[in-house]
């Protein structure tokens, strides 16, 4: 289903609503930014199919300096992880689940548990209990097979202080299984010294998950491809 839409949504990725207000919404495409105090860039999630050396060895998830022409910062809002077999995206009216997506364009809820699918090589944004390489905090990475498939540590609740999540404004975003937040600082960016030469991923900083509910892990639903009614 994700690799299908992906042309479209390449040619429509520059074509969004200036409305910072806009709602963001279950089935969006979006790109997931972290401000940095004291610094103008702009970073964004990033994802590409290269795997860790060390940890886990699962696929890279970094902060990468906006790119515009990069789709590697693509990520899809779906419901969170659930039962492989069933052949719908969204949970069945009559189900108990009411702490995810319901629908396609239906408004994510403050205090829901999302899964964030990386566009390009369909992996889950992922966490776990290993270590991360440059902060030794807790290891982010893209995880599971096909369309979309993984685990229930691809889940995430998105914690804000409104009744849904609106673009432009200050959300956190925290793992379940661990309760630890998605974060990234400068003061942890690959470089030669620590990445080696011909680093994929040189000048991106690491994103990690940190118990902290800080600066470190404040972030901003940026632009996209904003699903609405």
């Amino acid at each position: 289903m994700i690799k299908s839409i992906v042309p479209f949504l390449l040619l429509l990725q520059a074509f969004v609503s200036a409305d910072d207000n806009m709602v963001v919404t279950c089935g969006s495409v979006i790109k997931l930014k972290i401000p940095q105090r004291g610094s103008t860039a702009t970073y964004h999630l990033y994802s590409e199919d290269i795997q860790m050396h060390g940890g886990s060895g699962q696929q890279i998830v970094t902060w990468m300096k906006n790119d515009p022409s990069n789709t590697g910062t693509l990520w899809q809002i779906r419901p969170k992880h659930h039962d492989e077999s069933a052949e719908q995206e969204y949970p069945s009216k009559d189900s108990a689940t009411r702490d995810t997506c319901a629908e396609t364009a239906a408004p994510v809820q403050c205090g829901s548990t999302i899964r964030l699918t990386h566009l390009k090589t369909t992996t889950n944004l992922h966490s776990h209990g290993v270590k991360s390489p440059l902060s030794r905090q807790q290891e982010v990475t893209g995880f599971g097979t096909g369309d979309g498939k993984g685990d229930a540590g691809d889940n995430w609740i998105v914690e804000c202080n409104t009744k849904v999540w609106k673009r432009g404004t200050t959300v956190r975003i925290r793992h379940v299984d661990t309760d630890a937040y998605l974060g990234g600082t400068t003061q942890a960016t690959f470089n030669q010294n620590n990445c080696g030469h011909g680093c994929p991923i040189l000048n991106h900083m690491e994103a990690f998950g940190r118990r902290s509910k800080d600066e470190l892990t404040m972030l901003e639903a940026d632009i996209g491809i904003y699903m609405h009614k």
